[in-house]
């Protein structure tokens, strides 16, 4: 064992030892108790190096982290293959190391306060001929034509040497130009074999999709990727009533500069598919041209109006209706705010929707080009908001122009 002492020391026959310093860094080195000297590794290519725990002279220090090597049998250690800084007793190696392959190790300990242990005595083993297999991995949309949440997908899991049980599966994305992992799922027991990516990706980036395949018996195989890019748009509709982004397509809008797709859809709760009216008569009160609470909310929160009731409640909740520039960000109305401006071509404006006439149309005071904003008071029924937003889309493209 070597004793380290710092400081100034002094030694001579009359004084013998003094000003000795810093006695309590003082660490033993520690033993490798897994794998053990000569042995062949059972765990697949990943071997868990274990050691005994941190051990050191005075109570007062602790550790800061444990040193693994790993070095090839030939290798000296000057550039181990493989080489981890962790602030515990055990590591798994990684990446994997070659089957079949012999290979040392040694580790040591690192106090906080700069102490470093001996390294403990090297200790030699041989990796297994038996391994989980680098699974093949595709992505949909690749290469080049990726969507906003793709699904990959990797081949079945397969075993050289021996059989496993496919116990998980570790997915990664990453963005290639900064390295940065975009989503992860790690240890993952339900999406063994393929997984939708629930983080949406940016258009026209590259990025590689990465998995590896967990054995219960063997451990982990290498990770398998692929590299794609991502659409340059991606959702471009073109038919009104066409289904996405988990609604309808119901036009075009274009304002500042900038053009939304209008989608529209039932939301998560509430009423589903209510009318406008239970019947077919006016309604008393909705005539006037300036919107407010009486023309809206007022008149329309009873039990002949059931979206308007339905509305009421969501006050405060997401509406059924959004509109996305280039798929890329999503704006949402809400339910009782006054308006929603829109800028046209000519000026800005906005339109209300005043009057309910029947349970399958919408009558509107939007006839004059002064007091024009959307209201978001109306039903979650698909088939009614179809019907709403076709009559509103003609009106604003007889109107302004802009809505194609």
């Amino acid at each position: 064992m070597t004793i380290k002492i710092t400081g100034t020391t002094v030694i001579n026959d009359s004084r013998e030892l003094e000003n000795i310093s810093d006695v309590d860094q003082f660490v033993r080195a520690p033993t490798i108790t897994s794998p053990t000297e000569g042995s062949t590794t059972d765990s697949g290519l990943s071997p868990v190096i274990v050691g005994t725990g941190y051990d050191q002279f005075f109570s007062s220090d602790s550790r800061d982290y444990r040193e693994f090597q790993v070095d090839l049998a030939t290798g000296d250690f000057s550039s181990p293959i493989r080489t981890n800084q962790v602030d515990a007793d055990s590591w798994a190696v990684d990446p994997l190391l070659d089957p079949d392959t012999e290979h040392k190790i040694r580790i040591r300990d690192v106090s906080v306060r700069g102490a470093v242990s001996e390294f403990s005595e090297v200790v030699t083993f041989t990796t297994a001929n038996i391994f989980v297999d680098e699974p093949t991995v595709s992505v949909e949309g690749g290469p080049s034509d990726v969507p906003e949440e793709p699904q990959i997908t990797t081949s079945a899991f397969s075993v050289t040497g021996d059989t496993d049980t496919h116990e998980s599966t570790d997915w990664e994305v990453v963005r290639t130009s900064d390295s940065v992992v975009v989503f992860s799922s790690t240890g993952d027991t339900s999406n063994l074999t393929s997984i939708t990516v629930t983080t949406p990706l940016d258009v026209s980036e590259e990025y590689e999709f990465r998995a590896r395949h967990n054995g219960a018996t063997f451990g982990a195989s290498s990770f398998g990727s692929t590299t794609a890019t991502t659409a340059a748009v991606f959702y471009a509709p073109t038919t009104l009533g066409e289904s996405g982004k988990g609604g309808f397509y119901m036009g075009t809008i274009c304002a500042a500069g900038t053009c939304y797709y209008l989608i529209v859809a039932p939301n998560s709760s509430g009423c589903a598919c209510c009318d406008w009216k239970t019947s077919n008569t006016s309604t008393s009160g909705t005539s006037d041209l300036c919107d407010g609470f009486d023309n809206t909310y007022n008149s329309l929160t009873n039990s002949s109006h059931p979206a308007g009731g339905t509305c009421r409640r969501l006050k405060n909740s997401r509406c059924s209706m959004t509109m996305a520039a280039g798929m890329e960000s999503v704006i949402r109305f809400h339910p009782g705010r006054t308006s929603i401006p829109i800028t046209t071509g000519r000026r800005r404006s906005s339109i209300p929707l005043t009057r309910v006439a029947s349970s399958s149309t919408l009558a509107t005071s939007a006839t004059t080009a002064t007091t024009r904003h959307f209201r978001t008071e109306f039903a979650r029924s698909a088939g009614s908001l179809f019907n709403l937003f076709t009559y509103l889309l003609k009106d604003l493209l007889i109107n302004y122009g802009t809505v194609y």
